[in-house]
């Protein structure tokens, strides 16, 4: 038997023998209804804050490059447009 194949067995035997042992924390299998509540909702906040933070980043990005852009256009007038 391989490595790979003894811990994969020492693990079935270990789930199937100990399963209280799988616990992530007691937080998470609380009985009190306000907790599992908090527990989701900072969850769900600090799952979604870093791609708020990139979406918003990327927002303002795009904006400055484009006020950028449209100054580099009043200042660069069009060669082949004749002046008044």
């Amino acid at each position: 038997m391989t490595r790979a194949g003894a811990v994969g067995v020492c693990t079935l035997l270990l789930v199937a023998f100990l399963p209280e042992a799988g616990h992530a924390c007691p937080v998470c299998f609380d009985a009190s209804d306000e907790n599992r509540r908090a527990f989701l909702a900072t969850t769900a906040f600090l799952s979604l804050l870093p791609l708020g933070m990139v979406m918003g980043a990327g927002l303002w990005i795009r904006k400055r490059s484009r006020e950028i852009d449209g100054d580099d256009a009043r200042d660069d007038p069009d060669p082949n447009r004749p002046e008044p």
